[in-house]
Formats: structure tokens, C-alpha cells, sequence
């Protein structure tokens, strides 16, 4: 290979790992911003259980005061 070979061939391998770095980059953000919306919606369901055993005690509670 000549030294111009060489020098091409380089670049195309430094411009081949920028790229995979990039793509690397993106898949990581997507999955950050994923696992931010899985911790909410976690927080969503148990604040929604909570709300419905305390919606039940309630009603449970009013029952045995009618009763």
C-alpha cells in the first residue's frame, strides 16, 4: 500500500468508528429516556393502588357505619 493508500484507508475506518460512536450515543439516549418513563409510570401505578385501597377501606368503613 502507498503512504496515500494508507492515509485513505485510516480515514475510512476513523469516519467507520465516528459513526458507530454516534449511533452508540443515540441508543443511549432513547434508553435513558425510556427508563425515565418506566420509573413514572411505576410511580403511577402504586399511587394508583394506594388510591384504590383507600377508596375501599372508605366504602367498607361507610358500610359498617349504615349497617
Amino acid at each position: 500500500m502507498t503512504k496515500k493508500e494508507k492515509e485513505l484507508e485510516h480515514e475510512k475506518e476513523t469516519l467507520q468508528m465516528m459513526s458507530r460512536v454516534s449511533k452508540h450515543a443515540e441508543v443511549q439516549q432513547i434508553l435513558d429516556s425510556q427508563e425515565s418513563k418506566d420509573s413514572w409510570q411505576v410511580a403511577f401505578y402504586i399511587m394508583a393502588f394506594a388510591a384504590g385501597c383507600l377508596c375501599t377501606t372508605a366504602l367498607m368503613m361507610a358500610l359498617n357505619i349504615v349497617h
